[in-house]
């Protein structure tokens, strides 16, 4: 998967030697099902996200309820 990560980063950046391997080194390619979260509700998010195949959901909720 990291390849067609690459190929499709290759379209909008041309990355260096350096920086594929940086980014190579760096990847861990994780498959979630349906029902799982990549971030918990509380957590601090720490990680990028490329969605490789299938559908993404993201919202939150607004405990302050601002205007």
């Amino acid at each position: 998967m990291i390849t067609t990560l690459l190929q499709h980063l290759d379209v909008y950046i041309k990355l260096s030697k350096e920086d594929i391997e940086l980014l190579v080194e760096n990847t861990e390619e994780k498959h979630y099902k349906a029902s799982e979260f990549l971030v918990e509700s509380g957590e601090k998010c720490s990680k990028i996200a490329f969605l490789i195949t299938g559908v993404f959901r993201f919202y939150f909720i607004d405990t302050k309820e601002t205007k």
